[in-house]
């Protein structure tokens, strides 16, 4: 999204848009929309300052990192916030896709679960353990740190 700062009045700019999720590319991160990215801008000027207040409001679809499966994230932002310096009297064009995409990004969770009771699936047959439990049984590994296991603590 890029705002034109010549063409924002005195009274300020009220932006409402729908961006493309392509504008704000996330494929190689393996994040993709489910719709476009609703953006609601007020934009101002004070002195040579260019104030961008609003919202930004899409839905992601990611993996859950358990079962693999694909669900659709809700990300809203009704705090979005930006600010520069601009020179008047000049042609001056600010680019707003970086700042929306790491906006975008900061909001995505750090573990992507489909739901925190998913139980995942089993890593000895690829049983999705949401739907039923498989008669798999998990040898439990030793490794140097398994006596600690044994402790009790008091």
């Amino acid at each position: 999204m890029k705002i034109e700062v010549d063409k924002i009045p005195a009274s300020g700019l009220v932006i409402e848009a729908e961006e493309s999720p392509s504008s704000v590319d996330m494929s190689k991160e393996r994040i993709f929309f489910n719709g476009p990215i609703n953006i609601k801008l007020k934009l101002n000027l004070v002195n040579n300052m260019l104030i961008i207040r609003g919202s930004v409001e899409t839905k992601a679809v990611l993996e859950c990192s358990r079962c693999l499966k694909q669900y659709t994230y809700p990300i809203k932002n009704d705090d979005y916030h930006f600010e520069c310096e601009v020179k008047p009297a000049q042609k001056e064009i600010i680019d707003l896709t970086e700042g929306i995409r790491e906006d975008i990004i900061l909001r995505l969770p750090l573990k992507s679960l489909c739901s925190p009771q998913c139980k995942g699936i089993c890593p000895k047959c690829g049983q999705d353990l949401n739907i039923k439990q498989c008669g798999c049984s998990i040898e439990k590994k030793l490794t140097p740190f398994s006596k600690l296991d044994e402790l009790e603590l008091k």
